[in-house]
């Protein structure tokens, strides 16, 4: 498995999915770890937390500066995350790997680590498979769309053409170049299947632990609390906790004087920081378990207005029993029927109204929750998505006579 970051401790979506579907493979197969890292001891103790889960990981340190990422994307025509993420030790340290003809496949986790499928071909006959978490380029285009004014926006807006145009290159040119590409949702296979003829892409949703998350829907006297979870730094993230406390927030105080927003997530920003000064706005940061955080509000709010994939923030929810209220994009690829298994609103006068009618009826709240508890069940445990993985797998030929008889990416 090839990874931009030591997939531990699994504490953000991307990490979460990356340690899930890493314990998963290894159900089955021996699973090295091949990784970037900075030069932190929180990321070399990760590293070494993963070691003691019996994996072999081989970790490169790279930190690369703005400046040098930036001449990167210039002079090699990449985009900025093209060019942040690419390392030729690490290219040398792949190819030293797979050198010694001991791995049956290569897992590239993110379009961007996906690029390095030169080096793999070069060395390996391995079949080559790309997780994409994100269809980049959705994900780019949503935050172009985002409103904004003054000299920055017109900055921002020629940075953000360029990064689209070059994402979506890099992005397709890796899908092309692997003989399976794995994405969370329909959504995003749909999406990707417009681009590609070939090859396959297969759906591994995200999931949750629905065994270990406890069912425990809000009471009926359940304070006026609503919690946004999310990593603080990430642009989607800290766009929608603006929007939300500018836009929103104000429309709920005004029905609901008491309402609160708890802010829960790694690393916020520091214009996440400054919301804080706003009444009704607590930012708690990171947290090691955002279940105790669900159990003390009455609903969770997911404004986001960019962003791509699927969001394990609203699994999470859902199987801890607390009410989601979302934005289309918010809940895309999840199966979410609007009043069925949570409040789908985009406009902010129509996600305040849904906050308020939650607020005000327990009811609501509980029904909501079990449907929600039961979409998860049945669709959406990490225990289906390991098995659609393995099918994955399952479906590779033996490297020696596909390969032999030429059928390359389009077995």
């Amino acid at each position: 498995m090839l990874s931009p970051f030591v997939p531990y401790p699994p504490d953000t979506g991307a990490h979460i999915r990356i340690h899930r579907l890493l314990r998963g493979l290894a159900e089955r197969h021996d699973v090295d770890v091949l990784t970037l890292r900075d030069r932190g001891a929180e990321s070399a103790a990760a590293a070494d937390a993963l070691r003691r889960e019996g994996f072999v990981v081989h970790d490169v340190v790279h930190e690369p500066t703005r400046a040098r990422t930036a001449a990167g994307a210039l002079l090699r025509r990449r985009s900025l995350y093209g060019a942040r993420f690419h390392s030729r030790e690490l290219a040398q340290r792949l190819a030293a790997l797979l050198a010694g003809d001991r791995y049956d496949a290569v897992q590239c986790e993110f379009a961007y680590m996906g690029a390095y499928a030169p080096v793999i071909r070069g060395a390996s006959d391995a079949w080559l498979v790309l997780d994409e978490h994100n269809v980049e380029f959705e994900l780019s285009s949503t935050l172009l769309a985002l409103p904004r004014r003054g000299f920055r926006a017109q900055v921002y807006d020629v940075y953000g053409r360029r990064e689209l145009r070059r994402r979506r290159e890099e992005e397709l040119s890796a899908c092309r170049a692997v003989d399976r590409v794995l994405v969370a949702s329909h959504h995003d296979r749909r999406m990707l299947e417009r681009e590609l003829p070939a090859p396959p892409v297969a759906v591994v949703p995200n999931g949750v632990d629905v065994d270990e998350v406890l069912f425990e829907p809000p009471a009926a006297d359940a304070p006026a609390r609503a919690v946004f979870v999310g990593t603080l730094d990430y642009r989607p993230n800290e766009d929608a906790v603006r929007w939300f406390c500018s836009s929103v927030l104000p429309l709920v105080r005004r029905h609901v004087p008491d309402f609160e927003l708890e802010v829960v997530g790694a690393r916020p920003s520091t214009s996440v920081q400054a919301l804080a000064r706003q009444d009704g706005v607590q930012i708690v940061g990171g947290v090691p378990d955002v279940r105790p955080h669900l159990r003390r509000a009455a609903l969770t709010v997911v404004p986001l207005r960019a962003g791509s994939g699927t969001r394990l923030k609203i699994l999470e929810a859902f199987a801890a029993g607390t009410p989601v209220v979302s934005t289309s994009l918010g809940c895309r690829g999840l199966d979410v029927v609007d009043g069925f298994h949570a409040l789908v609103a985009d406009d902010a006068r129509d996600l305040a109204a849904a906050i308020v009618r939650l607020v005000r009826e327990p009811a609501t709240r509980k029904r909501l929750a079990a449907e929600a508890r039961a979409l998860v069940e049945s669709r959406f445990s990490w225990s289906s998505a390991v098995a659609k993985l393995h099918d994955v797998y399952d479906s590779l030929p033996a490297r020696s006579s596909a390969r032999g008889a030429g059928t390359g990416g389009g077995a």
